[in-house]
């Protein structure tokens, strides 16, 4: 029976020290809401900065391909001025057209890549202002 007594008493005194501080309960939920919002902010971030650097190869790849279409050029240009052939002039103007599309196509590919950017940033900033509703 003495047993019994002392389990009631501990039964009771732990429930009345839960019940004395409910002020501390609050706090530790709310310091958790402020934890899960942090963890959620640093994901964001975190894919906002990998898609940054997605976004930053893909203007990389634009800059090569217009540089390289300045090589053709330059190419194209030495080869018109040596070669004296008949068809040197209709060889010209296919590589010309040529040159014009790799740039047409590297602008297309730095206008993606801007898009790309402006699409990032404005997730970003959905995401940060759902987090600040909550």
């Amino acid at each position: 029976m003495a047993s019994s007594k002392g389990s009631k008493s501990k039964a009771s005194s732990g429930g009345s020290a839960q019940q004395s501080n409910p002020g501390s309960a609050v706090s530790n939920a709310a310091a958790q809401k402020q934890q899960i919002i942090q963890n959620a902010k640093n994901q964001i971030y975190l894919h906002y900065n990998q898609m940054m650097t997605a976004i930053s190869g893909v203007e990389n790849t634009a800059s090569a391909v217009s540089h390289h279409a300045g090589i053709a050029d330059q190419s194209m240009n030495t080869v018109q001025t040596v070669w004296k052939g008949d068809n040197a002039q209709a060889y010209g103007r296919k590589a010309q057209n040529f040159g014009a599309d790799i740039r047409n196509t590297a602008n297309k590919i730095a206008g993606e890549a801007a898009s790309l950017r402006a699409r990032a940033d404005a997730i970003r900033q959905a995401d940060l202002d759902a987090l600040s509703k909550i």
